[in-house]
């Protein structure tokens, strides 16, 4: 087991130094490696301990965290017992030991993984393998190794418990389908416990991110109602006012701000209906049935002015019908 845990934490090393020239934008992990073993920095390369603390966040931010703790490892000749320094060195090394130590227990999972992956193929393999014997062997040795991936788990998922509770739960998991033991099944419980508060409560936060901003454009399209009411548009404020009620029909303002659209649509509607009816009764038939119509779209549902306008039409097409029969014919 020592061996298999000193493979690993030589892959965790390859891999960190990987990650670390990704973050950091260097043309190779062999390059990378060179800068890392340059050793101390010289003192006077920085002027303060804000030129200190300004290179070492710049690393930092690139994900090149041992270049940091380097730059502050050095500074402290310069600067001895500064608390700032000081401070950065604690927290970058604690960050150093966080990534190396969550690295590793990713590649416990991936390694017992494929150990329970590949063991229903052996034990396929092994019933029509024609060296059985040596498939057995193969397949003992995998369920032993697995076997051994199992308190390796249950460490994991409590180091992990505070740190990353999806690997921890990951952890629990792996180690309670090897052994089924109490431990690992109260470890996954609690886990998956947590996890759920930590859902729900991202579920509210962002239910309550959208009612805010459902709120804000409500009052958005209360604000373009009102002015559009005032300005006459009544037709572009319905339209408003609709939407506003779509986004919450609840809200009270908006009820209040229909309540007041519809009074005015009324009485423009009624305003329009008697122009159209004395148009009418002019025998300004054509005149009457636009302004009939203009208020049609005002209320859409107006009953009196559909039969208006139905009858309107209805004569003057009537008339029409009458006057084209009375031209002669000219051919």
């Amino acid at each position: 087991m020592y061996c298999v845990r000193r493979k690993r934490r030589v892959l965790v090393s390859l891999m960190l130094s990987s990650f670390i020239c990704l973050g950091g934008g260097c043309s190779s992990v062999q390059q990378r490696w060179e800068e890392s073993q340059q050793g101390d920095l010289p003192p006077d390369s920085f002027e303060s301990v804000d030129d200190v603390t300004a290179k070492a966040r710049e690393y930092a931010d690139q994900g090149r965290v041992d270049l940091a703790l380097n730059v502050l490892r050095a500074s402290r000749e310069k600067f001895p017992d500064n608390p700032q320094i000081a401070e950065l060195v604690a927290s970058y090394q604690q960050s150093l030991q966080e990534l190396l130590l969550t690295l590793e227990q990713q590649l416990l999972l991936i390694e017992t993984r494929a150990l329970t992956e590949s063991i229903p193929l052996l034990e396929k393999l092994t019933q029509g393998h024609p060296n059985r014997q040596m498939t057995q062997e193969r397949l003992l040795q995998s369920k032993s190794r697995l076997a051994s991936h199992e308190p390796e788990l249950i460490k994991c998922a409590v180091e992990m418990e505070q740190r990353n509770i999806w690997i921890t739960r990951r952890c629990a998991a792996m180690a309670y389908r090897i052994s089924g033991s109490t431990e690992a099944r109260a470890l996954l419980a609690a886990a998956e416990q947590r996890i759920a508060a930590v859902e729900q409560a991202a579920k509210k936060k962002t239910s309550q991110r959208e009612a805010r901003k459902r709120a804000a454009r409500v009052e958005q399209l209360l604000t373009e109602a009102e002015l559009e009411r005032q300005q006459g548009a009544l037709e572009s404020a319905r339209v408003k006012i609709n939407e506003a009620l779509r986004q919450d029909p609840k809200n009270p303002k908006v009820r209040q701000e229909q309540t007041k659209l519809q009074q005015y649509l009324d009485n423009q509607v009624e305003v329009l209906m008697k122009l159209g009816d004395s148009l009418y009764r002019n025998q300004l038939t054509e005149a009457a049935i636009s302004v009939w119509e203009i208020a049609l779209e005002l209320d859409p549902d107006q009953q009196q002015l559909k039969e208006r306008l139905l009858r309107a039409k209805t004569i003057q097409k009537n008339l029409e019908n009458i006057r084209s029969a009375a031209q002669p014919d000219m051919r």
